[in-house]
């Protein structure tokens, strides 16, 4: 299945997120809209608390966060989160709206897959309001035929992940830039 992209993305460059990148995620996720707020937290934001702020950036190993960052600063945010006693990773992906459209979160997708399958990830797992119709395209994109559990009002999404099944190309992830030069 391929997604539809309307619009090409400007030049973005993904790199794991660090501890220093607190207040440039905090103004990405205040500049979100209600709505892609309320598709990837399940509530609205409001103010954007500290404590999500340590959550939202890599503290130790169980986590990884790959940002995508264009000449404004942060426009893109994934992680995955290591699910305990599985070989399996919950994975949650936002991009703020200018960006979206354009691929972005096929890349971020890619690059957490990417750094899973190095670290023995064998299941990838997400947590789909029914509405976020691109968030279930994307799943498709990599997973064609996809079939999710309704659980408590959202989709559950439990999906394998290797070479043959995921569609990833190996890449290198400290740096990555990837777009057109705007």
């Amino acid at each position: 299945m391929s997604l539809d992209t309307a619009v090409p993305c400007p030049q973005v460059t993904l790199r794991p997120a660090a501890a220093d990148d607190a207040e440039e995620l905090r103004r990405f996720l205040l500049g979100l809209s209600e709505r892609s707020a309320y598709l990837r937290f399940f509530t609205g934001l409001g103010q954007v608390p500290a404590r999500l702020l340590t959550w939202l950036l890599p503290a130790h190993p169980p986590r990884f966060v790959l940002l995508a960052t264009g000449a404004d600063g942060i426009v893109g945010h994934s992680m995955y989160t290591t699910v305990p006693g599985a070989d399996a990773v919950d994975v949650a992906v936002v991009v703020t709206d200018a960006w979206q459209r354009c691929g972005l979160g096929v890349q971020l997708v890619e690059g957490l897959l990417d750094v899973g399958l190095a670290r023995g990830v064998r299941e990838v797992r997400f947590t789909v309001l029914a509405g976020n119709l691109a968030a279930h395209r994307l799943i498709a994109h990599f997973w064609p035929g996809a079939r999710p559990v309704l659980d408590q009002g959202v989709y559950e999404y439990a999906l394998p992940v290797d070479q043959a099944t995921s569609n990833v190309v190996p890449m290198p992830i400290p740096v990555i830039h990837w777009g057109t030069a705007s």
